[in-house]
């Protein structure tokens, strides 16, 4: 009977490191539809840490995506960067529940700022044209 649940346990961690990873991609495309928005021009790169120190030199209000300001904190935002390569490829890469659920609170802060800050662009090229 040890079997089945070895094997549960094996899709459960599965799915979690699948997750992180999905985290990650929905973060970078937030970040680069930032740019293509505000600059017609989007990095071609899959770094977190490049993506957000760009964004946050057009917008330094970003930087309260992440805050940092403990261990925890820390430490999630370095699973959502290693994530990308780290969580598909890596059987040593490990996520708590807790940890995604932080980190899907922290691209849903992403994700309304990149949608407030797309929506007022717009706007103001839709007034000038």
């Amino acid at each position: 009977m040890r079997a089945p649940l070895a094997f549960s346990t094996r899709q459960s961690t599965r799915r979690i490191k699948e997750a992180a990873f999905h985290s990650h991609q929905a973060a970078e495309r937030f970040y680069h539809t930032l740019f293509l928005v505000l600059t017609l021009y989007s990095p071609k790169t899959h770094s977190l840490n490049q993506l957000r120190k760009l964004a946050e030199g057009l917008d330094p209000a970003l930087a309260q995506v992440w805050p940092g300001q403990n261990k925890f904190e820390r430490r999630c935002y370095e699973l959502i960067r290693e994530a990308y390569v780290k969580a598909r490829y890596s059987r040593h890469y490990h996520i708590t529940a807790e940890q995604l659920t932080w980190l899907e609170e922290r691209i849903g802060v992403l994700r309304e700022m990149v949608r407030e800050r797309c929506e007022k662009r717009l706007a103001e090229l839709h007034s000038a044209a």
